[in-house]
């Protein structure tokens, strides 16, 4: 049996969670397909938001009604302001977020929206008659039709994670990627990019020696993102800052790097990560400093 939509949304990350709240804000019928309805609203690495100029964006969309945040004003623990001593301009309200609480407040805000339903399963393949789309085939044998499908499949398109000299498919770790749908997109010839992101390793909290560390401790007097709260704020929190070695360092297992995209390109990365890092990390103590942020909260 065929479901009819107007709009599918693939993938319910940052961008699939906006897209199918606006496009059920617009009086749209929305489906919104994911792997699993307790993975929407999942933040995968630094629960950051906000900064130099992303500070602005969260705020144009909340200008638009969107959900980033509202959610964000509820799993906040950390609030700063980075170039605080700067003009208005070039200033950048960023904020530490609880992980569960954030996705929790997606959760609240996409059931509360009309005309979006979220429907759970793999997205195999675009459904075409001709070049025009009309609809989306899912992995286990249903079928969803529409006059429209937005894309916002992130790092599951096709994704590969890679565990030193180890790789294997996958969106996140335990999550699996969206590899028909790829292999199909690939075959109709559309321009696809690769996206490598790297993860920085998480700590065991009672292993670390905070003796060596700088507490910051959150602005006070900070105002919501949200115009329109409608959800509770998290208590505040501190965040330890770790001063590290500048300059560029010698990578001693750089031969157990992964080939993803070929042992000179490697390199090249590794390289131009260092250069980044170092240049980072020999930036003056003050609000840009590089945090190593609180786990979620219980």
């Amino acid at each position: 049996m065929t479901r009819d939509f107007d709009i599918i949304v693939v993938g319910g990350g940052h961008a699939g969670t906006e897209a199918a709240a606006a496009a059920g804000r617009m009086g749209a019928s929305v489906a919104l397909v994911s792997f699993t309805r307790a993975q929407i609203g999942a933040m995968s690495c630094n629960p950051a938001m906000g900064g130099l100029g992303k500070g602005h964006l969260i705020r144009e969309v909340d200008a638009y009604d969107g959900l980033i945040a509202r959610a964000s004003d509820h799993g906040a623990i950390h609030y700063r302001m980075l170039n605080a001593s700067k003009g208005a301009a070039v200033r950048g309200p960023r904020i530490q977020a609880d992980r569960r609480r954030y996705k929790e407040a997606i959760h609240t805000l996409i059931e509360a929206q009309p005309d979006l339903e979220v429907v759970e399963g793999e997205a195999a393949a675009l459904r075409l008659e001709g070049r025009r789309i009309s609809g989306l085939d899912l992995a286990d044998g249903r079928s969803l039709s529409a006059r429209a499908v937005i894309l916002a499949t992130g790092t599951f398109l096709g994704g590969k994670l890679h565990f030193g000299m180890a790789s294997r498919a996958g969106g996140r770790v335990g999550e699996r990627a969206a590899t028909a749908l790829a292999d199909q997109l690939r075959a109709l010839d559309l321009p696809l990019a690769i996206q490598s992101l790297s993860n920085y390793g998480h700590i065991i909290i009672f292993s670390f020696f905070f003796l060596m560390t700088t507490r910051q401790f959150r602005l006070s007097g900070w105002r919501p993102w949200g115009w329109s709260i409608g959800l509770t704020m998290a208590m505040g929190a501190a965040v330890e800052i770790a001063e590290g070695l500048s300059g560029v360092h010698h990578c001693k297992t750089v031969d157990l790097i992964p080939d993803f995209m070929g042992a000179l390109l490697g390199l090249m990365l590794i390289i131009l990560g260092g250069m980044v890092a170092g240049a980072m990390l020999s930036r003056r103590k003050g609000d840009n400093g590089p945090i190593r942020g609180n786990e979620p909260m219980d």
